[in-house]
């Protein structure tokens, strides 16, 4: 496991602190906290807060619906980010949860109070969240950004994003994003749908790991009615009192501490984009595997550590001052969001966060992961654009778009449009959210300033077409040597898609054709420079 590396030796606030019963133990009776309550409606839980992306309620049951939209109380600590007053749930558990801790406590009552795996939030929420901007920040700095203040979880110090009413509007907003670029919650539908489908015995379990608002958890609850499904997350979920599907409860974990405790019980596990909290990308894989019956299927999807020109082409960084000469993959005319989204990347790696090993291993396929089926392996990337500019004709057309009518299917193009306003939204709050990171390792407010503003200003122009890329892998567990299962494990197959599909996708059914793109890829970005986080952070050490 990476070292995490802690730039200031500043004694914690004992509300900041990490709770005893929260990853200060392997013992998962000691560790998990259990939340599970009525709440979020699926269909509304992921729609994009801006009205120029997404229509007004057209009747009575509309209305409802957006009245019922995820919420959560902020002023439980101490302020509110609009002033109204909102609700997370008070339910402690579900039958389901209440059965399994009483289980695990040898079927010995319990008191109201809660046990350790029950989730009260006005009695929880300051153990898991904590009101900041940029961690080990000194005094001097606190007072110019007080009024920037985000919250974030107090669990993991490694994963850089925040836990606040800003960040899920930005997380609901990606989730429709990877919709329409994955073409619906998972890949391989048949597969997926084949597999959760109603059976004899126990009912299928699915597991979503770093479940954020709780959509994708939500909507697979609500899609298969028949399953249990599981979310995990560092930090409480967004949820109303009522409407959360009854075969739906959620955990507050730290999955780096691993998953012993949900080991053999999974039909389906899921997780995306959590790499820049994980220490050990290796050990997480297994983990997701281990937790998996024979037969279970993976889905790991998160994004790659730089943002395309085109589909095939690396874009360039903005060249900035103090970059070697040689650094050729910058320029100066350069992606100012581009960079600072690849510096905070680097700042993600001091805090111990294997990026680099996750972003080797998940582009290119999970064909060596030890307890997953060669042939059921498909690796895959779909490319959503930043902004509405895309329409159907690629600067670089790919191979897998020659089948494809550039810019004469209406489909795709609003397909790509619609997928590009939502990324651009996505963006143009998440940068700010890196300023935390990056001021942790020694840069200056004034500096991120400078460059927040100089990203905003290139994504209200399109100055820089850039596409975002996330690549997918999908796998299933092997059958042991003394199980057969009931659903015999088939081989990927290519199949051919559909002309109204996604066009920006690409998948790959073995090894040497996924290993082949990333290596092609990879020979258009360049010689990197020193990251200027990296060069802050070694100054201060040599202070």
């Amino acid at each position: 496991m990476a070292k995490r590396i802690d730039p200031l030796d500043m004694p914690a606030k004992q509300e900041d602190s990490v709770p005893s019963n929260v990853g200060a133990s392997h013992d998962p009776v000691t560790r998990r906290i259990v939340m599970s309550a009525p709440g979020l409606d699926a269909t509304t839980s992921s729609q994009p807060t801006d009205s120029a992306v997404w229509p007004e309620p057209r009747g009575e049951s509309d209305i409802k619906s957006q009245e019922n939209r995820a919420k959560y109380e902020q002023s439980i600590f101490g302020f509110s980010s609009s002033g109204d007053r909102r609700t997370l749930s008070h339910a402690h558990t579900s039958a389901l949860a209440m059965s399994r801790r009483q289980e695990s406590e040898g079927g010995g009552s319990q008191d109201d109070g809660g046990s350790f795996h029950s989730y009260n939030s006005t009695r929880d929420v300051r153990l898991f969240v904590k009101e900041m901007h940029g961690r080990y920040v000194r005094s001097s700095q606190i007072e110019r950004v007080t009024d920037a203040s985000r919250v974030w979880n107090s669990i993991n110090e490694t994963y850089m994003l925040p836990s606040d009413d800003t960040e899920w509007h930005r997380l609901n907003k990606q989730h429709l994003a990877h919709i329409i670029g994955l073409g619906g919650l998972y890949p391989c539908p048949e597969q997926v749908e084949a597999h959760l489908a109603p059976a004899e015995g126990e009912p299928k379990r699915i597991l979503d790991v770093g479940c954020g608002t709780g959509s994708w958890a939500i909507e697979m609850a609500e899609r298969f009615p028949h399953t249990l499904v599981t979310g995990v997350d560092l930090a409480p979920t967004p949820v109303d009192s009522a409407g959360f599907p009854s075969n739906l409860q959620i955990e507050i974990d730290d999955i780096n501490f691993g998953l012993a405790h949900f080991h053999g019980q999974f039909d389906l596990v899921h997780m995306r984009c959590v790499m820049g909290g994980i220490n050990d990308i290796d050990k997480a894989l297994l983990d997701l595997q281990l937790c998996l019956k024979p037969g279970g299927i993976m889905i790991v999807i998160d994004g790659w550590l730089a943002f395309m020109s085109d589909v095939n082409t690396i874009a360039r960084l903005r060249r900035l001052e103090g970059d070697e000469a040689d650094a050729t993959a910058t320029s100066e005319d350069g992606s100012w969001l581009n960079r600072i989204y690849w510096e905070a990347s680097q700042g993600n790696k001091l805090s111990g966060a294997s990026l680099d090993r996750a972003q080797n291993v998940l582009s290119t396929g999970l064909w060596d992961q030890p307890h997953c089926d060669p042939a059921s392996i498909v690796s895959g990337s779909y490319f959503i654009p930043i902004g509405p500019w895309a329409r159907g004709t690629f600067p670089c057309r790919p191979s897998f778009l020659a089948n494809t009518s550039p810019g004469n299917n209406i489909s795709q193009t609003q397909q790509l449009q619609y997928g590009g306003l939502l990324m651009r939204q996505s963006l143009m709050s998440i940068h700010r959210a890196f300023h935390s990171i990056l001021l942790r390792y020694g840069l200056t407010q004034d500096v991120l300033n400078t460059w927040s503003q100089e990203t905003e200003n290139e994504l209200n122009t399109s100055r820089c077409k850039s596409w975002v890329r996330f690549h997918f892998n999908f796998a299933r567990r092997r059958h042991d040597d003394s199980t057969s299962g009931s659903d015999p494990l088939l081989k990927m197959e290519a199949r051919p898609r559909n002309q109204n599909s996604y066009p920006a996708f690409e998948m790959f059914y073995n090894k040497a054709d996924a290993v082949a793109a990333e290596q092609r890829r990879m020979a258009t970005w360049g010689k990197l420079p020193t990251a200027h986080v990296e060069r802050a952070w070694l100054q201060s050490q040599a202070l």
